[in-house]
């Protein structure tokens, strides 16, 4: 059992969260996007 806590652990997993938001994000928009691109072909 690891009880020391280092800053860059927590600094990592607040990075990773952010990363996992913006690519859910990003998926979404781009979902949107095609939405509007495909009753144009």
């Amino acid at each position: 059992m690891n009880l020391k806590r280092s800053p860059f652990s927590i600094l990592n997993k607040e990075r990773r969260e952010i990363d996992y938001i913006k690519g859910v994000y990003k998926r979404k928009i781009q979902a949107e996007i095609e939405s509007y691109k495909d009753p144009e072909d």
